[in-house]
């Protein structure tokens, strides 16, 4: 038996398991996502986003369904696709026009095809970003399995949803927010701004915390150039304004019951959504205490966790950037594919257990693998659980991902405590020593992870 078990943790230290789970890992999501979306052709929020980026070009109205199809039909796009616009509408801001019309000059094949590259290049980025935390070949291995095991990004591939390049580029912006690269960091900013805003916010409540103006004032002021630039196009220079008065409409229609943002217990779509308006909905039916319910707790979540991080001499960037991705998927209506912004928590585990914390690694861990497969749309696909109260089976079947959003939050705001108990076993500077002494050669450049 002692054999054995040598021989299996031989194995382990050699890093061949870990090279395994690595390539098992890759082979799983290059099939469940970009083989998918190329092969099947069921991008679907890139169609919309690639016709109306078409319409953009031409000042035409880029939120009128039948230019849409019109511009769809006219690049060659796979019929399925083109009968989808009739059932979602669009309502991306104006500002992704400009960025997205790289993609629109190109026929439909090789956009997609362009567009799921460049969606898998920006992934990778963001990967080689978090490993920069471990000093190891063998944790770096399972740190990238991990990534790649966690299905919203290859939903959000296989959808062609812009969210892939927008959690990336968040990532790499709070990387280089910690680095001399802050210019790149409010550039990446931007456009992950014009992408989609509600994911920013993680980056805008990072920078508002570590201090960090040069990369908040490029972000803010880059987002309002293009924002301005892409409504003076499409509006011919203030000639024609009919686009506005369809973009209403559409985020209108999106917001009543039974629309695709609808997180009431009633509708059909609400049970692939991560925020936590789904779980309010099922006490308050009236929709402004439902909200203001969401937005209480949020603001007593950061409340505490900001008040604890004043005390607590172990401060650090990686549970910083942790609790502001909990905190912005909580707050605001994000589908499944966003959850893809959850992978920053990662390094937070790997710190914890790394300082003796193992309750909170343990409860994090747990917390991801509730989110880490699409269970929770797949059961209300099969089972339809649309209805006005949901029994306590129901809520742990059709609202565990986010109550699991809800819990790391949770979790995070009150991971100081853990230091003021004596809980933590190893101080910082004793692994960044062990990560020294593990690693002979670090690399040339690290970047400051303790914050003022």
């Amino acid at each position: 038996m002692t054999r054995v078990r040598m021989f299996w943790r031989r194995l382990f230290q050699s890093g061949f398991l870990a090279a395994a789970l690595f390539l098992l890992s890759l082979v799983f999501f290059v099939e469940r996502g970009p083989y998918r979306a190329l092969r099947d052709s069921r991008s679907g929020d890139f169609a919309t986003i690639y016709a109306a980026s078409r319409c953009w070009l031409k000042h035409e109205n880029p939120y009128a369904r039948e230019d849409l199809t019109l511009e769809l039909t006219r690049a060659g796009a796979p019929a399925s696709l083109i009968r989808e616009q009739d059932q979602h509408v669009s309502a991306y801001p104006i500002s992704v026009m400009p960025l997205e019309a790289v993609f629109a000059w190109l026929p439909w094949r090789a956009a997609n095809v362009t567009w799921c590259l460049f969606s898998l290049t920006c992934f990778a980025a963001s990967i080689r970003v978090l490993l920069k935390d471990f000093s190891s070949l063998r944790t770096k291995l399972l740190a990238a399995s991990c990534c790649l095991f966690f299905s919203p990004t290859y939903v959000g591939i296989l959808n062609g949803n812009p969210s892939v390049v927008a959690i990336s580029l968040v990532i790499v912006s709070l990387y280089f927010a910690l680095t001399n690269w802050r210019v790149l960091s409010g550039i990446l900013f931007a456009v992950t701004l014009c992408i989609k805003p509600q994911i920013a916010l993680c980056v805008l409540f990072a920078f508002l915390l570590w201090k960090r103006w040069l990369p908040l004032f490029i972000g803010l002021g880059g987002a309002m150039i293009v924002a301005l630039f892409a409504t003076a196009w499409v509006s011919s220079f203030g000639q024609n304004w009919q686009w506005w008065e369809s973009l209403r409409q559409n985020t209108a229609s999106l917001a009543l019951p039974g629309g695709l943002i609808d997180p009431r217990p009633t509708s059909p779509y609400a049970g692939g959504f991560l925020n936590a308006q789904t779980l309010s909905y099922l006490f308050a039916s009236n929709t402004t205490l439902a909200e203001a319910l969401v937005l209480i707790l949020s603001v007593a979540l950061a409340a505490l966790y900001f008040q604890l991080r004043k005390t607590d001499k172990t401060a650090d960037r990686r549970i910083d950037s942790a609790f502001l991705a909990a905190i912005t998927l909580m707050m605001l209506y994000h589908r499944y594919y966003d959850g893809q912004l959850l992978v920053i928590v990662i390094p937070a585990v790997v710190l914890f257990w790394r300082r003796g914390q193992l309750r909170t690694a343990w409860a994090l861990g747990i917390c991801l693998a509730l989110v880490a497969f699409p269970l929770q749309s797949f059961l209300a696909k099969q089972l339809e659980p649309a209805a006005a109260h949901l029994s306590l089976f129901q809520l742990v079947l059709f609202r565990h991902e986010p109550a699991a959003v809800l819990a790391m939050a949770l979790i995070l705001s009150l991971s100081s405590l853990a230091v003021e108990s004596g809980e933590i076993r190893h101080t910082e500077t004793e692994t960044s020593a062990r990560a020294v002494r593990d690693d002979p050669k670090p690399p040339r450049y690290v970047p400051r992870l303790r914050l003022p």
